[in-house]
């Protein structure tokens, strides 16, 4: 999962907003899919590579950021 508050926070360390982060990394959407999407890896990389940080500070679990992932989210079938 995104840490969306690191992620938020680095931003705004950049001076941009999240979606201008988004935006210069090649990732559609990233507001919202800070709420529940698990990152791509080429995502986080791109995003850590805009706000100068590693990966793990915008991926790592952030309890405050915890919420129900839907199996489709995860590329898994029902039932898998």
């Amino acid at each position: 999962m995104w840490n969306k508050r690191a992620v938020t926070q680095k931003c705004a360390d950049a001076g941009l907003t999240v979606e201008e982060a988004g935006k210069l990394s090649g990732i559609p959407d990233l507001e919202r899919q800070l709420e529940r999407t698990i990152p791509l890896n080429d995502h986080s990389r791109a995003l850590a590579q805009i706000l100068k940080c590693s990966e793990a500070e915008l991926t790592t679990a952030d309890p405050e950021n915890w919420g129900q992932v839907s199996p489709t989210e995860w590329g898994l079938t029902p039932g898998q």
